[in-house]
This record gives structure tokens, sequence and C-alpha cells, in this order.
């Protein structure tokens, strides 16, 4: 983000694709698990969202409720494409830590 953008416009982009990867983390683990209300579940997402961070880690710290999602899933059903997600997962902190 921060070779495309300005610093200031690079932070606010990664600050809403933390909000909206969290949103999306929070709301695909309340389908899967079925204990909460799904308005619910959205607003602890964007509420876990809006937790401040170290600007390049945005997106590796919004993405973890994504991540606890395919670990859910993946304990329920297992899947190749799973071993993948994990391998790369810590891949993708790297490649956003030094960007």
């Amino acid at each position: 983000l921060f070779m495309h953008f300005n610093s200031l416009e690079a932070i606010v982009v990664g600050w809403y694709l933390k909000i909206g990867l969290s949103i999306l983390g929070f709301y695909l683990l309340a389908k899967r698990v079925h204990y909460c209300d799904i308005n619910i579940a959205i607003f602890c997402g964007f509420l876990y969202g809006l937790i401040p961070s170290f600007p390049p880690m945005d997106i590796a710290f919004g993405s973890l409720p994504l991540l606890l999602y395919f670990l859910v899933d993946f304990y329920n059903k297992p899947k190749s494409i799973y071993y993948i997600i994990f391998f790369l997962y810590p891949i993708s902190i790297c490649v956003d830590e030094t960007l």
C-alpha cells in the first residue's frame, strides 16, 4: 500500500481494509458457529477493526478472525486448500511488513 499511495492515504486504505477483513472474518465465524446473532458479530468485527495497530501490520491483524474461521472449518472438514492457506499466511505477514 505504501508503494502505491502517499503515507496518509496508505494508512487510511490499510485501516479500511483491516476493518473490512475483520468484519468478514467475524461474519463467517458467526455463520459457521451459530452461537450469536449476525448483527452482533458484524458489530464486534467492526469494533475489532477499530483496534489501533502498527499501520504496516493492519491487514495481518485484521485477517486473524478470517484465519480462525479457516481453522474451525479445517477442524470440521479438512481440505487440501487449507494447507496452502496456513502455509502462505505467515509469508503474507512478512510481505505486508516489508512493504
